[in-house]
């Protein structure tokens, strides 16, 4: 039955963005630890490709589902959703991009008693 097919599709793909939202923190986060933060942008607008990506698809299986079901749930979901992923993606930029501080050089001041503080950035 198509109804059933077409649902557990939808379910499938909400699934697959769930899991790319939650991976965007989490990549975000340890690319920021480890790697130069170039490679921290370049994974976040990685990541927010294939969401784009994923919702796209999501929403062109939601189509089908409200034509076999006739229930419009799952079309209201799917855009909650499709704003709520926008403004995932938008407010990092909104707020200043990805420019992480290492508190040292950057901005502040390096005294003495601070520790952390490297002889080349207090003078």
């Amino acid at each position: 039955m198509c109804s059933t097919r077409c649902v557990r599709e939808v379910f499938a793909l909400g699934t697959r963005i769930t899991l790319i939202v939650l991976s965007i923190p989490l990549g975000m986060s340890l690319t920021l630890v480890v790697m130069d933060p170039l490679w921290t942008r370049i994974l976040f607008v990685v990541l927010s490709l294939v969401l784009i990506a994923a919702n796209v698809d999501s929403a062109l299986h939601v189509r089908g589902v409200r034509r076999a079901t006739g229930s419009t749930a799952l079309v209201v979901n799917e855009i909650v959703t499709t704003a709520m992923t926008l403004a995932l993606l938008v407010l990092p930029w909104i707020l200043g991009g990805l420019h992480p501080r290492d508190g040292t050089s950057r901005g502040r001041s390096c005294s003495r008693s601070r520790p952390g503080c490297s002889a080349s950035a207090r003078s």
